[in-house]
């Protein structure tokens, strides 16, 4: 879906409501918003429950979830569970690995959609132990000292 459907317009929550599924998949083309919904119906489909956050760029700096100001969520990803690991998913970025988020989602300010109770998270950073690269070296030395 992230290849199928061209990433348009700026990041932002809102959705035009004249915009249908037919419109979106003619054109090829989806803002984030949008995108984050397709998939949503997508995981639906094949009985997979996914749940919307609206999400902040870190880089915009930090947000005040008790003050109600949407213009402060740039985009909508999506939330599950799967095998019971909580994953998040970034509609828009083809090169993420699943369940990957690009780092100015990492560690920011998340709220989840619900008309009754709305609830506010921090999604979780990229474990450091990922961004490590391991090397083993064999080392030998003869008798009289030499490798």
């Amino acid at each position: 879906m992230r290849d199928e459907l061209a990433t348009v317009g700026f990041p932002y929550i809102w959705v035009d409501e004249e915009r249908k599924l037919k419109d979106i998949l003619e054109s090829r083309a989806a803002t984030m918003t949008e995108k984050a919904l397709v998939l949503e119906v997508m995981l639906d489909a094949v009985g997979i429950e996914a749940e919307r956050l609206w999400i902040a760029d870190r880089f915009e700096g930090r947000v005040d979830a008790r003050v109600a100001n949407p213009t402060w969520l740039d985009g909508m990803i999506l939330r599950l569970k799967l095998d019971g690991q909580e994953i998040y998913l970034n509609p828009t970025n083809p090169t993420l690995a699943f369940g990957m988020l690009p780092p100015r989602y990492e560690d920011t300010l998340a709220i989840r959609l619900d008309k009754k109770k709305p609830e506010p998270l921090i999604t979780p950073p990229t474990p450091a132990s990922w961004n490590r690269r391991s090397a083993a070296l064999k080392l030998a030395i003869d008798e009289l000292g030499r490798s």
